[in-house]
């Protein structure tokens, strides 16, 4: 007979993720899984249709859908980026660190929109696992980082474009900021034990 040391620990998983379908599912998915093992689950998701049932789920206030329509719909990249996307990203970042904060899990698994997972994680001194569904932390020559190009760039080109990312993390500097600020933690930082 097995121990009580020796049993598995069954512990609270936070799942946050933020995007389109192919970026939720996949989550929620997950979260089915962990939850048959045992284990207390709860997404932070968009607020579009949820495709599980029996999932504790936490609103991240946007809902995707209507995001996409509306930058689909504007004719200036630039004017949709400042009036919707940004405005759109803030209010999904500070929700995620108000969930995590007030549901106090014990480890974090998180899509890399959610940028500001990594400073709550070090505040709750938790791990945060960083999962990606395309390789758009990955540089390859191969093709060009999803959303910068639809076609291939060159091998060079193809590479570099993967440096976009890293401007994209740049341009929500101040959310990341603002986090770390309302968690009492240093200005800047490590990003806790990103994974």
């Amino acid at each position: 007979m097995p121990n009580a040391s020796s049993a598995p620990r069954h512990g609270r998983v936070l799942l946050a993720t933020a995007g389109s379908r192919g970026d939720v599912e996949p989550f929620f998915g997950l979260a089915a899984v962990l939850q048959e093992a045992g284990h207390e689950v709860r997404v932070a998701a968009p607020d579009d249709p949820i495709p599980g049932e029996g999932i504790d789920v936490a609103s991240l206030g946007v809902s995707f859908r209507r995001l996409t329509s509306m930058t689909q719909e504007s004719r200036n990249g630039l004017r949709a980026f400042r009036e919707q996307i940004r405005p759109a990203m803030s209010i999904m970042l500070a929700r995620v660190v108000d969930t995590a904060m007030s549901w106090q899990p014990d480890i974090i698994v998180f899509h890399p929109k959610l940028l500001t997972v990594p400073v709550v994680a070090e505040r709750l001194g938790i791990p945060a696992l960083d999962v990606g569904f395309t390789p758009v932390l990955s540089p390859t020559r191969e093709f060009p980082a999803p959303g910068v190009a639809s076609r291939s760039l060159g091998a060079v080109g193809n590479r570099l474009s993967y440096r976009a990312v890293t401007l994209g993390e740049r341009l929500f500097a101040a959310d990341i900021r603002a986090a770390r600020r309302r968690l009492g933690l240093p200005s800047s930082g490590s990003s806790g034990s990103r994974v």
